[in-house]
């Protein structure tokens, strides 16, 4: 089975390079130089490949789930006739278990869900097939209706587990799609990527900019980030310390998150980004400060936190005080 979200992330950054390259502004560079050309005209035929691929491959739990709902649906309508038919029965006999057994609104079967409503139909069922003949003078098509009302039930459940036909056919488009991938990947790592580095001395903003799209961003964590400011007690800030996002071990998964990192510039504030979510410590570090940790925070998928960092300064590189100089000389 493949990493659909990764495999998505991978197909956007080479269609981000395949704009970048044939844009306005680049397309001169791109057509100057055959080879990239050449190779370039090549991965656009092999992100189309992939991009239809990944369509079949939705298509076919979709195609599954739009089918499944018309027949849920097609049951409630066949259901609901039914079962208002021998209600009717049960209110003039006064038969209070028919009644119980029968009753339902239309908007609590469209509600229902599949396996729910299966169990529903099934009852009604079995309670209406000793006295369909006694509902023709409520409803004189009630028989056809109660046919139709069975061939829905039996449509339904058939549909409740997913054919291994198509379960099948899912994970081949799902090894062909990796195995496309994976050679694509293999291509702009070795033919793209090579030329453009080595035209970087002739085009130094094309290579620079083609670098810059070929960044594959996990769509887990590219929004997520911190907008921090480092300052002392009185608000002036420190310069060139580092703000990390700790490292972060994931209790579901068990799967542990690397720490990233960043530099405060001048106004002692920095933003670090593209980090995995979750309950994460922020460590306040670097020359002349004295660490300090502050946190957790919560980051959720395409969250970000703007915090302003109190922290102290370590005194350890003070010069030493005339006083205290007189005395050592004493």
């Amino acid at each position: 089975m493949i990493n659909k979200k990764f495999t998505v992330a991978q197909l956007l950054m080479i269609k981000r390079v395949l704009e970048f390259v044939f844009g306005p502004s680049q397309s001169g560079i791109t057509n100057s130089i055959p080879n990239l050309l050449a190779v370039l005209n090549s991965l656009t035929n092999k992100s189309n490949s992939i991009t239809t691929l990944l369509a079949q491959y939705d298509a076919i739990i979709t195609g599954y789930a739009a089918y499944k709902k018309q027949a849920r649906l097609n049951l409630v309508t066949s259901g609901y006739t039914v079962m208002r038919a021998a209600y009717a029965l049960a209110v003039d006999n006064n038969d209070n278990v028919l009644k119980e057994k029968v009753k339902g609104s239309l908007g609590r079967l469209k509600v229902a869900g599949c396996v729910k409503l299966s169990n529903l139909m099934t009852d009604v069922v079995t309670v209406v097939t000793p006295i369909v003949n006694d509902l023709v003078p409520y409803n004189p098509n009630i028989v056809t209706q109660f046919d139709d009302m069975q061939d829905n039930l039996t449509t339904l459940n058939s549909l409740l587990v997913i054919p291994q036909s198509l379960i099948k056919l899912r994970k081949d488009i799902g090894k062909q799609i990796k195995t496309e991938m994976s050679t694509t990947m293999k291509f702009v790592r070795n033919s793209i990527d090579s030329i453009v580095a080595s035209n970087m001395t002739t085009y130094p903003q094309y290579a620079s900019g083609y670098f810059t799209q070929r960044e594959i961003i996990n769509p887990n964590d590219r929004h997520n980030r911190i907008n921090a400011t480092v300052q002392n007690e009185v608000g002036e800030p420190f310069i060139d310390v580092q703000v990390t996002v700790m490292e972060y071990l994931d209790p579901n998964t068990g799967k542990t998150y690397p720490a990233v990192t960043g530099n405060t510039g001048i106004n002692g504030q920095v933003t670090v980004r593209k980090f995995w979510p979750g309950n994460r410590m922020i460590k306040i570090s670097g020359p002349g400060i004295i660490t300090k940790e502050f946190g957790p925070y919560y980051f959720h998928s395409g969250h970000e936190v703007t915090k302003v960092f109190i922290v102290q300064p370590d005194f350890n590189n003070l010069p030493q005080s005339t006083e205290k100089k007189e005395k050592v000389n004493k």
